[in-house]
């Protein structure tokens, strides 16, 4: 097929003159390439209409088109690509069932028609999928303030998975902040304990700047998340209280089905489950898997 529009394309640059039945001969073909790339295009297309279809009910606020919109435009695709596969291969039985010959002027319409094509059809099919795999997939995030240092640091840019995802310990997840922070929109933090993990508290002593100073820590399973002088046993009893419902779950320190205690790296300026409680599983929207700014630090941080 390359030849192919090479060949036109010689023709349609004077570089060759071909005898008419050679003109016909490649307009005829030049009809057919149309038809089979664009019958690729809108099958593609309805791959990724099936795979819409199934996520029409997601409601994900990572993704900054809706399901619905994606699935219109979908859809919008796959007309126009059977419109123009049927004008086509219309157009190529007409020229062989009447032994009408292709013209030059013809064939040279049809050719910039495929330039346009072409490039239309290969923009639409990577933005098709590039847009799936943002929408349902992939997002990017900016990370904003200082609560996941020294991991992350307030300006990095990370890629979030957000395809049915279940948190798992020690993942760094974006929470819908909404419901427990009011404005906020996303919030990043640590899961530290997950569904079924017992999470206790233990009074000590910090090392501060001026000698020993009252504090506490915070374990799960017998392995401290937390420590410093602000661990105290009211935020340990806060991170095991469903503060939506009033619920709590400090009595026996299990975490109840469904629900996750997050902390942030830096525990000192982190405003996390020691102070909004169990964050329920529903609005952790994603995981960051990979750092893509500032460009030094490109790659999968490391706590």
């Amino acid at each position: 097929m390359k030849s192919l529009v090479k060949e036109v394309s010689n023709i349609v640059k004077g570089k060759s003159e071909p005898t008419l039945d050679r003109i016909d001969d490649l307009g005829g073909d030049l009809y057919i390439k149309i038809v089979k790339t664009n019958c690729f295009n809108v099958v593609m297309y309805l791959i990724f209409l099936i795979l819409t279809a199934g996520f029409l009910n997601k409601d994900d606020n990572l993704s900054f088109i809706s399901a619905d919109l994606y699935f219109t435009i979908l859809s919008a695709f796959c007309c126009v690509g059977i419109i123009i596969s049927i004008i086509f291969f219309t157009l190529y039985i007409y020229s062989k069932k009447k032994e009408k010959q292709i013209s030059l002027s013809n064939l040279k319409n049809t050719y910039r028609f495929y330039q346009i094509f072409d490039l239309f059809s290969f923009v639409s099919v990577f933005v098709t999928i590039f847009f799936w795999i943002i929408l349902f997939m992939v997002s990017p995030v900016e990370v904003s303030g200082q609560s996941m240092e020294n991991t992350y640091h307030d300006g990095d840019k990370i890629l979030v998975w957000h395809m049915n995802y279940e948190p798992f310990k020690n993942d760094v997840v974006i929470i819908n902040g909404q419901t427990y922070y009011g404005n906020t929109e996303f919030v990043i933090k640590r899961v530290v304990a997950v569904s079924g993990d017992k999470v206790t508290y233990q009074d000590t002593k910090i090392d501060g700047d001026n000698g020993l100073v009252d504090g506490g820590m915070i374990l799960v399973n017998g392995e401290v998340v937390a420590l410093g002088a602000n661990i105290t046993l009211k935020s340990y009893q806060t991170a095991l209280t469903n503060k939506q419902t009033g619920e709590t779950y400090y009595e026996d320190g299990i975490v109840p089905e469904g629900f996750t205690v997050v902390f942030g790296d830096n525990t000192a300026k982190s405003e996390d489950s020691k102070m909004v409680g169990l964050i329920s599983n529903e609005d952790i929207l994603g995981v960051s898997i990979f750092r893509i700014y500032p460009f030094n630090k490109i790659g999968i941080p490391t706590r």
